[in-house]
């Protein structure tokens, strides 16, 4: 049991107090760190008081070289369920590389083990030891120049109380040399090339940034023009689909319309294929009244619709004024008076249609039921006689035609 790490956890507020104990121990089996609490400050202002934190130093080789790394692990109080906040924390006669990769300008790192951080999978021994891999391909922190006063920049972590991070490192191995033999990579504040392109670089990302809003307006009123057409098109398809299901069903319709006639067509062609050698039929002499005094009223009812229709187009020409008066009234009364004997007698001729069919009666009328014997009889010769063949049959008195 570490005492040092048991004072720490003394009176936190983890709640995974046995998984913490369980990674700091493994990390302190291997790495020469010192349990300690401390306030911690958020980029954004956020404090959290008394959190435990690591801090010492990690080895790491660099071009046959091993050095000491001087870190923080900060721990969250969700840990594991959030991953620990993990710090370079240079030395006064050390400065933070420019540009590095996974090291800003305060000390503080990003990897993906911990931009992915899962609580059943990740611990602190791996994140170190992935960190120390980092390291050693590219060293975040290089010896600072005589030339160069140490002007600490206030961090966003405090620092531990009384610590003194110079006298916590373990001692330099044998086969090692001191951190302040780091090989100056040409510092940023005496290049001027360097100078320029930070200036750009700074010119550019503000232009870039004062573009953000524009595009951002830009996008959105595309975005809502997109969405509408969408929103048109698939209204435009369902109707699109209704009208192909309606232009389907009218197809069958004209085809089964088609279809019949077509059949009528062959009916009727077979039709005149049979009746093209017969005579041509009178249609007058099949329209015609038979009797008599039909014909005679058939007569009478065209003379008399005849003279209304001679009346009309005289009112009109009178009205128009190509026929004078007197003429007008010469013919209309002659009309008329034509028109009211047509008229009389079409009454008479009524009056007797209706009298003979009152008087004479049907041909079939009291003829009695056949009888049969044994054997039926023969069928007549002739079929019966019409009304009209049996009216023109009869000697006596012919029906009269009135005048």
């Amino acid at each position: 049991m570490n005492s040092d790490l048991e004072r720490a956890l003394h009176g936190k507020a983890y709640p995974h107090v046995q998984r913490i104990r369980t990674d700091v121990l493994r990390v302190l089996s291997r790495f020469p760190l010192k349990t300690l609490s401390g306030n911690f400050v958020e980029k954004d202002g956020t404090t959290h008081n008394n959190l435990l934190y690591l801090s010492g130093t990690i080895p790491i080789s660099y071009q046959n070289f091993q050095y000491n790394i001087p870190i923080t692990i900060w721990l969250r109080y969700h840990y594991p369920q959030q991953p620990p906040i993990f710090y370079v924390t240079p030395t006064p006669t050390m400065m933070i590389k420019q540009n590095h990769r996974y090291v800003d300008l305060e000390g503080m790192c990003y990897h993906e083990y911990i931009s992915s951080w899962k609580e059943n999978t990740h611990n602190l021994l791996d994140l170190i030891d992935k960190m120390s891999i980092v390291f050693s391909s590219d060293p975040p922190v290089y010896s600072r120049p005589a030339s160069m006063p140490y002007n600490p920049s206030p961090k966003q972590y405090a620092p531990p109380p009384s610590q003194n991070l110079t006298t916590s490192y373990p001692p330099v191995q044998p086969n090692s040399v001191p951190l302040n033999s780091f090989i100056n990579p040409n510092p940023f504040p005496q290049d001027p090339k360097t100078l320029e392109l930070n200036n750009l670089r700074n010119e550019l990302t503000a232009k870039i940034q004062s573009l953000l809003p524009d595009l951002d307006t830009q996008f959105n009123h595309e975005y809502r023009v997109l969405e509408a057409s969408q929103i048109q098109l698939q209204h435009t398809a369902k109707e699109q689909s209704l009208l192909h299901s309606s232009c389907l069903s009218e197809r069958d319709r004209l085809v089964t319309h088609l279809n019949q006639l077509l059949e009528d067509n062959k009916d009727l062609s077979s039709w005149l294929s049979t009746n093209s050698g017969n005579k041509e039929i009178d249609i007058d002499a099949e329209t015609n009244p038979k009797s008599p005094l039909a014909l005679q009223l058939y007569e009478l009812i065209a003379e008399d619709l005849a003279i209304e229709d001679t009346i009309y187009h005289l009112d009109k020409q009178l009205g128009e004024g190509n026929l004078d008066c007197e003429t007008w009234i010469k013919n209309v009364r002659q009309l008329g008076r034509v028109q009211f004997q047509a008229r009389a007698l079409m009454i008479k001729v009524e009056r007797e249609i209706e009298i003979l069919k009152a008087t004479v009666p049907s041909p079939l009328q009291n003829v009695p039921p056949p009888q049969f014997s044994s054997a039926p009889p023969k069928p007549a010769s002739s079929p019966p006689p019409s009304l009209s063949q049996w009216l023109s049959s009869k000697p006596s008195s012919p029906p009269p035609v009135w005048k």
